[in-house]
């Protein structure tokens, strides 16, 4: 037998190859097929502690060593949030914010994995300053070695009341071996590489983005894209997130709706590809069209506007962390006197959403605690409301709008489908100086002119 469990909180990291099951709360049966490797094991106990481990921080080299060979998937890297997932001053602050309430690997075993498989004390990181004194394999996040030393896919997390570690990585942690997608990759004199079909394969996102919480799916991207695709196969998460270039390569900035600097101000942060790549792909994920709709209407009477949004998404939009995302629809109807006849879902970017606005129309999920009060605290979560759209789904959306003799016809109705990655009121509460800096993505826009008739 190649390993035991503890407490149901043993993590392997095995230099085997393994077959993908489809469940992603399935355990990985090891194989035969590379016995020459050696083998190492890390096991948690029940609170998620590391009692066992023999990998050290020194077996991961620093990703800037990567460069040399691959200077343009490293700069690919450094911009993306896997580079960031540990120094990002968003998560730090809610970092600071959870570790007493959880067990201490909880976070770090998917924003800092280097450190959680070595079991690297990081009781010392009080400030964001001192990210800077700890080994770079750990400031790196998810770092290069760490991806390509996967020898097989995850189980996602299945957190409990106790907020305990309990990821499991299959691992070859060695410097001078690589596994990758390439299936015939070239020699080099620095380290030897192989090919591995799971490069290729969703399960490689796994275990950190697939979360269920208190059996709750409320962070469970994984679990949304394979209960539509996992079985056909058909398209993977690096399709859309690492899409092949023109020079046949994989972009490494692993795209998608964070931008990875928030400190940098809102007019810097439009001016650069990293954001262009996040509003190409936000550009793709959805569509807003009127269907059904009058273009003629009677003056004192309601206008009903018919609106349809039509997700491309291979999970749920939004996804992730879905409570500190949201998207809306941002509906005008202006006369032809220049008159605003009517508005709902118009903010700037450093408002918060009217969510009393009974014919607002957004997708996002709240938090909920034990005394039915929103929260923005994983650790505090008793149940939560998911108002999000369901992947590849359709939501329809009927706003009625009582339009009296004084309108001047034609009359414009603007829609916007509009995104943002954070809430002013998350960002407030944990980092209220990146308020103003939060990228408003504007997916799709639609208009229609409406005649006035007399009575």
């Amino acid at each position: 037998m190649f390993y035991n469990k503890t407490y149901n909180f043993v993590i392997l990291i095995l230099i085997t190859f393994f077959s993908c099951k489809k469940d992603s709360n399935v355990g990985n049966s090891p194989s035969n097929e590379f016995e020459d490797f050696v083998q190492e094991t890390i096991i948690l106990d029940d609170g998620g502690n590391v009692i066992e481990t023999t990998i050290d921080i020194s077996h991961f080299a620093s990703s800037q060593d990567c460069q040399e060979c691959h200077a343009q998937q490293y700069e690919e890297w450094h911009k993306s949030m896997h580079a960031h997932s540990f120094d990002d001053p968003i998560f730090f602050n809610m970092w600071t914010h959870e570790k007493p309430l959880t067990s201490k690997n909880y976070c770090t075993q998917c924003h800092a994995p280097a450190a959680f498989v070595s079991n690297y004390n990081l009781d010392q990181v009080l400030t964001l300053n001192d990210i800077s004194l700890l080994p770079d394999p750990i400031k790196d996040g998810v770092s290069c070695q760490f991806c390509h030393n996967a020898v097989n896919t995850s189980r996602g997390v299945e957190t409990l009341d106790n907020f305990a570690a309990v990821a499991e990585y299959y691992l070859s942690v060695d410097k001078n071996v690589m596994f990758g997608s390439i299936q015939n990759p070239e020699v080099n004199n620095f380290h030897e590489s192989y090919y591995s079909e799971i490069y290729s394969n969703s399960g490689i996102c796994l275990p950190c983005h697939d979360q269920s919480i208190k059996g709750m799916n409320i962070e469970t991207t994984f679990r949304e894209w394979d209960d539509v695709f996992g079985m056909g196969g058909l398209e993977s998460c690096q399709s859309c997130h690492m899409p092949i270039k023109a020079d046949g390569t994989h972009d490494h900035s692993f795209v998608g709706v964070d931008y990875h600097d928030l400190t940098q101000d809102l007019n810097t942060i439009t001016t650069t590809e990293e954001y262009s790549k996040i509003m190409e792909l936000m550009e793709s994920s959805a569509a807003l069209e009127f269907y059904n709709i009058s273009t003629d209407i009677v003056s004192n009477n309601s206008l009903n506007i018919p609106i349809k949004v039509t997700s491309f998404t291979g999970h749920k939009f939004p996804s992730g962390t879905t409570f500190s995302r949201e998207a809306w629809i941002e509906l005008k109807v202006v006369d032809a006197g220049g008159n605003m006849i009517y508005s709902s879902g118009v903010v700037d970017n450093f408002e918060n959403l009217d969510y009393d606005d009974e014919k607002l129309l957004s997708f996002t999920s709240w938090l909920i605690d034990s005394q039915g009060n929103i929260t923005n605290n994983i650790s505090e979560v008793d149940t939560y409301i998911d108002n999000t759209l369901n992947t590849m789904g359709i939501r329809l959306h009927d706003y009625n709008i009582f339009i009296d003799d004084n309108a001047q016809g034609p009359l414009i109705v603007y829609a916007r489908l509009r995104f943002r990655p954070f809430k002013p009121s998350v960002l407030a509460e944990s980092n209220p100086s990146l308020v103003n800096n939060i990228p408003i993505y504007d997916i799709s826009s639609i208009s229609q002119s409406i005649n006035i008739l007399n009575q």
